[in-house]
This record gives C-alpha cells, structure tokens and sequence, in this order.
C-alpha cells in the first residue's frame, strides 16, 4: 500500500485527513465482501497490492478467491493485463477493452470509464521515454476497479483508500502513489479499460 489506509469515514495518510463521504455506505453499495481490516491482513500474511483489490472489488469476493484466480500471483507480486486477463475468464466472466488506446491521458476521465470495470494506471518516469525499453514499465504500474452507475458520480475503489469518489481519487491517489516511486515524473496515464460482464 502506498501509505493510505481507510479508518471510518475518513482517508488517513501520516497524520492528514482528506474527508470523504462514509466509506463504509461505499463498500455497502459496492458490495464489497471484505473491509479494511481484511485489506490490512491480506497486505501483511501474502502482500495483497492493486491487482487482487481491484478484482474482488469488480467481482464482488473476497480478496483471497481474487489471489486465487490470478495466475502465479502468490510466487510473482503482481497482476499483469494477461493474468487480469486469465483471473475474469478463469471467474467465468467476460470482459471488454475499451477503445483501442494504449494510452489514455488523466483528462479525458471519466467519461471514457466503463459502468463497471477495471482500469490499469502507468505511472511515468525515465522507464516510459520513448527509447525506454517497455519492460522497464511494467513493474510502475497500478489497478484500480471503478463503479459508474451505483451514484450519482464515478467510484473508484483503490486498495490504498477503499472507495472514494472519482473526484478524491485523481486529486489525492496518484500523488500519495507517485511520491513512494524513485525517479517518478509524477505523471500517469491509462493503459487498460476493461468493462467487466456479471
């Protein structure tokens, strides 16, 4: 986790408070099958990150039936769009990329958002120049799931502050992420939109 924990209704990062409307009516709304406290053990016994977060989230179960229908998340730490990819079809669900752009710029959000699905952030710095080479990327990137239609605004859930508005998320998430990430730009683009079928 990036520093950020959810504690009430309140995000909580080293001491400052960023107000949010009640978490727990959030998740409730979601339908999330764990809470904060499971998020903190999952991180502390098998460092649960985005990828197993974001997908129990859009799916409705837990975060250890999200472990287990990545592939190799347990020896890897962490989710590829092929693994992300396997764990939906692997949950016998159906998913859909949106557009065909590798690279959706922070601005265009959230009107590009699926109703229900999973969104995959790159975080910018030396690794995405354009003579980088592309695996150097990889490892500098982040899932999050999203909720269009459960509001009357765009939630995000990120597994650094549970759920939050859309508006919170961009203004607060990226930085909190970025700050932790040596040589980051503070940059960030969108490189997957995945609207996940029930």
């Amino acid at each position: 986790m990036a520093g950020c924990s959810v504690n009430g209704g309140v995000v909580v990062r080293t001491g400052e408070r960023v107000e949010s409307i009640s978490v727990q009516e959030y998740a409730r709304l979601l339908e999330l099958q764990f809470s904060s406290e499971d998020m903190t053990l999952a991180f502390e016994e098998w460092s649960c990150n985005c990828g197993p977060a974001a997908l129990a989230a859009v799916l409705k179960i837990t975060l250890e039936e999200a472990r287990d229908l990545i592939p190799e998340f347990v020896a890897r730490r962490y989710t590829s769009p092929t693994m992300m990819g396997r764990a939906i079809d692997s949950a016998g669900l159906l998913f859909q990329e949106l557009g065909k752009s590798r690279k959706v710029e922070p601005w265009m959000c959230p009107e590009v958002f699926p109703e229900r699905g999973l969104v995959r952030v790159q975080w910018t710095g030396p690794w995405t120049a354009p003579d980088a080479n592309p695996k150097w990327a990889y490892r500098k990137t982040h899932w999050f799931s999203v909720f269009s239609k459960v509001t009357d605004h765009v939630v995000v859930f990120d597994v650094n502050c549970g759920p939050v508005p859309w508006s919170q998320w961009v203004t607060t998430i990226p930085k909190l992420i970025t700050d932790e990430i040596e040589r980051s730009d503070g940059g960030w683009y969108l490189t997957h939109l995945w609207e996940v079928g029930q």
